[in-house]
Order: C-alpha cells, then sequence, then structure tokens
C-alpha cells in the first residue's frame, strides 16, 4: 500500500493510497460466463477518444450502471475502474487512451460479447514535461521521484519496485522493477524488489524510477495496467499498450495486461516494456487465457499463457488471499479509499511534525502465514527513501497485528506496506 504525505502550516498531511500485493494461487479455466450486464453498453468509438476515469461512479463493480453507462463504476474494494460493456469495437486509426482516476485504479473492461480491437488502446505512462509536478503513470501504475533542485534533493520511485537511492549523495538513475528489475545506470542506487505474480491477479501498473542526481528531471512514470475478459471472441488485430515512461532520469516499468476470451483471434500487438533510458524500467507483466488461441499475437515480453480454462473465470484476489493494510500513522486513522495524488491529497491523516518526528505505523495482515514478514517503506518528496521491517504485535495467521517506527519530515512522503514469504 502507498501512503503520501504534504505539508500545511508546520503540520505533516498524510494521504494513504493502498496498494495491496497478492500472491494468488495458479488459475485455471475453461469456459467463459463474465460477469458483465453490458450496463455500459457498446463500446464503439469512431475517433481516437479519452476516457475519462474520474467520471466513473463510486460503488460495487457488479451494480448496474445504467444511470451513469459508459462511465464505468469505481470500487474502492477492488481497486479498479470497471466498464461492463456489451461488446466493444476499436477501427484502425483509433486510439483511446484514459485520463486517471483520482486513486490511480486500474481498468478492468468486461465485455459480455465478442470485443474487436484494430486500433490502440493506451495506458502508457506519460513522458516528462516539467520539474513541477512528477511524471504522471498509467492507471494502476506509479510516479517516479522528482529530480534534484537548487534546494532540494531528488527523490526515489514510487510503487512497489520503485527505485531507491544509495545510502551518500551521487549520480543516480535507478528504473523502477516490476516482472524484471530495473537497471542502475550510473552504478549507484537501490534496485526494487519484484512483485506481482505470472497469472497478474491483481492486476497492476508499473514502478516510477528515481529522479536525476544531478538535474531537475523527474523519474519516468510506471505503465498502467488492463484486464480485458471477453465471453466470446476477443480479435487483437492492433495493439494495447502499458509502456513506463523514461522521464529523463531513472525509467518506470512496463505495466500489466491480462487477456481473457473464450477465442482470441487477430495478429496484434501488447506492450509491457519499461523505458530505456540512463536506467531502464523493469520489463511488466502479459498474461492470456484463452480456449481457443493459435499464438498469433506478439507480446513484449512475453506472455504466460493458458489454454485451459473453467466455466467462471477467476476476476479479483481470493477472498482468502494474503493481505496487509496501514490501519493508522502515529495514532492517526488512514481513510478507508486513500488517494494516490502526492501534489493535491485530498485524502489525509494529519501528524504533527517539529521538525522531524518517530510516528508507529500499524497495520493489520489478513490470511497471512506465519513464516511471513511485513516491512514498510518509507518514500518522501525529496530525499532518500528507507525500509523498516515491521514487528507482530498480536494475532494469528487470520489477522494480526503490525507495528513500525518511523521517521517523517516536514513536507510529502509516501507509506507503502509488504508482505512477503521467505
Amino acid at each position: 500500500m502507498v501512503l503520501s504525505s504534504s505539508n500545511v502550516s508546520g503540520r505533516l498531511r498524510l494521504m494513504l493510497s493502498v496498494l495491496t500485493v497478492l500472491l494468488a494461487p495458479a488459475a485455471v479455466y475453461a469456459g467463459i460466463n463474465v460477469p458483465s450486464d453490458g450496463s455500459d453498453g457498446a463500446f464503439n468509438p469512431t475517433s481516437s477518444v479519452q476516457i475519462d476515469l474520474t467520471q466513473a461512479v463510486t460503488g460495487v463493480w457488479s451494480d448496474n450502471n445504467s444511470a451513469n453507462t459508459g462511465k464505468g463504476i469505481y470500487d474502492p474494494a477492488k481497486w479498479a475502474v470497471v466498464f461492463k460493456y456489451s461488446s466493444v469495437s476499436i477501427p484502425s486509426g483509433v486510439t483511446v487512451s484514459f485520463r486517471n482516476h483520482p486513486t490511480g485504479a486500474p481498468v478492468v473492461w468486461l465485455v459480455q460479447n465478442d470485443a474487436m480491437i484494430a486500433g490502440t488502446v493506451d495506458l502508457n505512462a506519460k513522458a516528462f514535461v516539467s520539474s513541477a509536478s512528477l511524471t504522471e503513470p498509467g492507471p494502476g501504475g506509479f510516479p517516479g521521484g522528482p529530480g534534484k533542485s537548487p534546494t532540494q534533493p531528488t527523490g526515489s520511485g514510487h510503487g512497489p519496485g520503485g527505485g531507491g537511492q544509495p545510502e551518500s549523495g551521487a549520480f543516480i538513475c535507478v528504473g523502477g522493477s516490476y516482472g524484471t528489475a530495473g537497471v542502475t545506470g550510473s552504478g549507484y542506487g537501490v534496485v526494487g524488489p519484484l512483485y506481482g505474480n505470472r497469472e497478474v491477479i491483481p492486476v497492476i501498473g508499473g514502478s516510477g524510477g528515481t529522479g536525476h542526481g544531478n538535474s531537475m528531471n523527474d523519474g519516468g512514470a510506471g505503465g498502467g495496467a488492463i484486464l480485458l475478459c471477453v465471453g466470446g471472441t476477443a480479435t487483437i488485430s492492433g495493439k494495447i499498450s502499458v509502456v513506463g515512461a523514461s522521464g529523463s532520469a531513472g525509467g518506470g516499468s512496463g505495466g500489466g495486461i491480462r487477456i481473457i476470451a473464450d477465442t482470441l483471434a487477430g495478429s496484434g500487438t501488447l506492450r509491457a516494456e519499461g523505458a530505456t533510458t540512463t536506467g531502464s524500467g523493469g520489463l511488466g507483466r502479459i498474461r492470456i487465457e484463452a480456449k481457443n488461441y493459435n499464438n498469433t499475437i506478439s507480446a513484449y515480453p512475453a506472455a504466460t499463457i493458458s489454454t485451459t480454462i473453467v466455466t467462471d473465470p477467476v476476476i479479483w484476489p481470493a477472498q482468502d488471499a494474503p493481505c496487509v493494510t496501514i490501519d493508522s500513522i502515529g495514532g492517526v486513522a488512514c481513510p478507508e479509499d486513500p488517494h494516490f495524488v502526492i501534489t493535491t491529497p485530498d485524502h489525509y491523516a494529519t501528524v504533527d511534525v517539529s521538525p522531524l518526528t518517530t510516528v508507529t505505523v500499524r497495520m493489520t495482515a489478513t490470511n497471512l502465514p506465519s513464516s511471513w514478514s511485513v516491512a514498510l517503506r518509507v518514500v518522501p518528496y525529496y530525499g532518500k527513501d528507507t525500509i523498516v521491517q515491521a514487528t507482530k504485535v498480536s494475532g494469528d495467521t487470520a489477522s494480526s497485528v503490525w507495528e513500525a517506527s518511523i521517521n517523517l519530515s516536514l513536507g510529502v512522503s509516501a507509506l507503502q506496506a509488504r508482505a512477503s514469504r521467505p
């Protein structure tokens, strides 16, 4: 999970963006009953269009969306913007892009019938524009860190595989990780850990790279993430792209693509590469599940493929999958649905700092085996990230409480909890 903070009048405002890293068992499918009522209608753009994810109504993903048709449902419990289409047809020459939801959530398309993608579905991270704000990830991805300013040091990359910094100051350009590790372009810095799984459950995007150690160039953001589940035939002769951005520093890692269909046809392209730059981002993850598939689609990186499907495909992580969430910082409760908007947080906790304070972060883990551990990564807007191992204070496998003591300084910070098996 991820947390951010901003300073107002000597106080630290903290905004938590929950990111649950789940390890799910291998999914096996056969047959396609897509959980879609078609209430978002048929998606048939005739010219390039940007889907505004901020227009999604907040609710339960399975609810009928006829009153808000075509705009999707944001489900906080799933951290996803879900569209339940009757069919999809994107002709050649048409590009479908996205404006991020305030939570940065990934995109899920549940299609009752057939889907045809001859154009482009673009969830790439945005290119570096200026140092006024962090580079923007694709939906479901995470920002890079800011570059060094005349008064502030460079920042680390965000997300579960965000590029980190060395103990001492140095020229830094470290790419974000995901399915493969990022690269330390200068030989300095700390490469973020790998995350996710071959089934891409849950679907999640790429992580950001570090900012430039000698300039104001920000690190690249991670590519986005999309799940496309089609009840009939999915024909892809165009492109689905979730590529990380370079950002003129450490590159963002590629994002995540998961496709489920009864029949998958076409000779199109799926792209989830990391940015190629001084410190390149790692590769993302691609998953294909189809009963009928002749391996005609090009995937970069190579997809993991299953042609054995069950009647009801698994869309979400299992209810008993391991999960860890941040409950409070310094005794202040965190919001249940935090937003990952670092520059303009609207969900936050307030913690006094004067000017540097040690606070206790309390976390709850569910379905966590006794051999697993919990760690907390603190990413200030500027400066070095730190990782603190949490201590289990009570509970059992079903539910346990963990605590970590961290230093918080004035300004914006991000907190990310992670559960890991041995």
